[in-house]
């Protein structure tokens, strides 16, 4: 997969990043093919590093084969991906330019793709959506996790936790309580828990968390 990394045309398809031509496809699919052959293909950090600008966070079928590749690498790589995975950039624009934190991130997602992942976290298997909606909705599985990773590893300030809650994605975070995939709830529990500790701890230090009160 290195070569494949370092030929021309996969570095003119991540130089236009802000759009998925047939040679950046073409790439990806025999990224994910030799991906799905070999584990120790897939068990190389540098794909994410390679593959995460393409990555918009979605339930459209590029997303999920990306998301299910960062996975497989995950699985077959001693450490975790999440440092990696906080540079995420939801945007469409190529000229966005973000700070490479997660909560600069979630101020750049786009709020109705939030609120179609909030109904999509409980959703029933047995429901079908059309491309051009999985296209339009985060993916409620990255969302959560990418949550999580934010409670747990990132020192918020006061007016991040304003840009956290006005994000939305709490929300997708609370529906996924009532996700049929165990995972998906267990993860979900677990984010909410450990928010709820973050939360305590900070009143009990006098720090006031906008939009909610010590009080309550």
């Amino acid at each position: 997969m290195n070569e494949i990394y370092a030929s021309k045309p996969h570095q003119n398809a991540v130089s236009a990043a802000s759009t998925i031509n047939a040679v950046a496809l073409s790439t990806f699919q025999l990224v994910l093919a030799l991906a799905l052959q070999s584990p120790s293909a897939a068990g190389n950090a540098r794909s994410v590093d390679r593959l995460l600008p393409f990555y918009r966070g979605t339930l459209s079928t590029l997303d999920r084969s990306l998301y299910d590749l960062f996975l497989r690498i995950e699985r077959t790589t001693p450490s975790s991906l999440s440092p990696l995975l906080r540079s995420w950039n939801p945007s469409t624009d190529s000229s966005t330019l973000l700070d490479g934190t997660r909560i600069g991130a979630l101020g750049a997602v786009r709020k109705p793709f939030v609120r179609r992942s909030w109904l999509r976290a409980f959703a029933s298997s047995r429901i079908a959506y059309t491309a051009e909606e999985d296209e339009k909705t985060y993916d409620p599985r990255f969302i959560v996790a990418f949550v999580l990773a934010l409670v747990e590893e990132d020192d918020l300030k006061p007016q991040e936790w304003t840009t956290f809650l006005e994000s939305g994605v709490l929300g997708t975070v609370v529906a996924a309580l009532a996700a049929s995939d165990d995972g998906l709830r267990t993860m979900a529990r677990a984010t909410l828990a450990l928010m709820s500790k973050k939360v305590d701890v900070s009143c009990r230090v006098s720090f006031v968390v906008p939009s909610l009160s010590c009080t309550d």
